[in-house]
């Protein structure tokens, strides 16, 4: 990260804020791959523990979010939908953390679970993200 990291940290936001926003599962799951990589990429080889901790409460914040939309739905287990279980599961960490942050989310997760499970090729991507 830069040491100017309010102009990162406002792109990242703006990222999650766009995969909020968005109407289709698929756009979702692309918004939110973007935003954690670049997440991902703006805390490689950073120093400044303030940054640090911005940009990891925004990838939280931001599954948690994920979360609940996803375990909202109470859809059919679609390819769009697959795509973006996929993308939160490459989340595991933020989404082990949410789950222990905030117990109160302990329902959904669940039902994040139960969609998982619906399905043998989002079961080994879960297999791969716990493993990992």
């Amino acid at each position: 990260m830069t040491s100017n990291y309010s102009s990162e940290v406002a792109n990242i936001r703006q990222m999650f804020e766009l995969c909020e926003r968005a109407e289709g599962l698929e756009e979702k799951a692309e918004y939110f791959e973007e935003a954690m990589q670049a997440a991902k990429d703006a805390l490689d080889g950073c120093d400044d523990e303030h940054a640090q901790r911005v940009v990891t409460n925004l990838k939280m914040a931001y599954t948690r979010k994920l979360l609940e939309s996803i375990a909202s739905t109470g859809e059919k287990t679609t390819n769009d939908l697959l795509n973006l279980l996929t993308s939160l599961l490459s989340a595991w960490d933020c989404l082990e953390r949410v789950r222990e942050e905030h117990p109160d989310l302990s329902e959904k997760y669940e039902q994040f679970l139960s969609l998982v499970r619906k399905d043998h090729v989002i079961i080994n991507a879960f297999t791969t993200a716990v493993k990992n």
